[in-house]
């Protein structure tokens, strides 16, 4: 397994849920509103899904108050892949 850490940069209130890498930075555009981590989790969520993993194989590292946060992701894949699949 393999412990990979994104830097994503995150947009909340968004109209809809969407991510974008662009040098090494993924963008996230959250639906849901910066309340009670409700956005946090919804990007939570919304990455797994996306890389085909579970809920507990993500999870944010740092950055739980700020637009930018570090993702911590455990899986099989390496931040190249991660990246494509988010692409």
């Amino acid at each position: 397994m393999n412990t990979t850490i994104l830097e994503v940069h995150t947009k909340a209130g968004a109209a809809k849920t969407t991510f974008s890498v662009a040098k090494e930075i993924v963008t996230a555009k959250i639906e849901e509103q910066p309340i009670h981590g409700k956005a946090n989790l919804a990007l939570i969520k919304a990455l797994a899904k996306k890389l085909k993993l579970t809920v507990k194989s993500v999870a944010i590292h740092s950055g739980h108050t700020s637009k930018i946060k570090l993702i911590k992701v455990v899986s099989e894949m390496t931040k190249e892949q991660l990246f494509a699949k988010l692409a």
